[in-house]
């Protein structure tokens, strides 16, 4: 089994969700993370930073290998996002895709300010960043 800690479209609510219908929900989290979450615009990404630890939220999924696989191949894992593992402010460690800070380059993104996907979509605080 895998904890994958999910922060943007595979949300409760939100359109990639329905892979993990049949997973176990474990709990909303935080996760602390250096980097920051930009809008790609239907959907978030983390961009690894290595210099800010910013708070992301999310929630927490036991998946087993199949759905872990299928994540992947939803994130473009390895070639567009990559994984980690990290702990969670509750002291879980799960996975969380990201995006190298090479691979961001110097395209205008919005930087969810809060870390929070779905308040963001819900017209919540993004800045402007060039």
């Amino acid at each position: 089994m895998y904890v994958v800690f999910v922060y943007g479209s595979l949300r409760k609510g939100m359109g990639n969700h329905i892979l993990l219908r049949n997973s176990e929900f474990i709990h909303n989290d935080i996760m602390m993370y250096p980097g920051i979450m930009v809008s790609m615009g239907a959907f978030p990404a983390v961009v690894k930073t290595n210099d800010d630890i910013r708070q992301i939220r999310g929630e927490l999924y036991s998946v087993d290998e199949e759905i872990m696989t299928r994540l992947d191949q939803l994130e473009g894992y390895p070639s567009f996002y990559n994984r980690e593992q990290r702990q969670t402010k509750s002291d879980v460690l799960a996975w969380i895709y990201y995006i190298e800070n090479n691979s961001y380059g110097s395209k205008r993104r919005d930087i969810v300010d809060n870390g929070d996907w779905l308040q963001h979509r819900s017209g919540g605080n993004a800045i402007s960043r060039n």
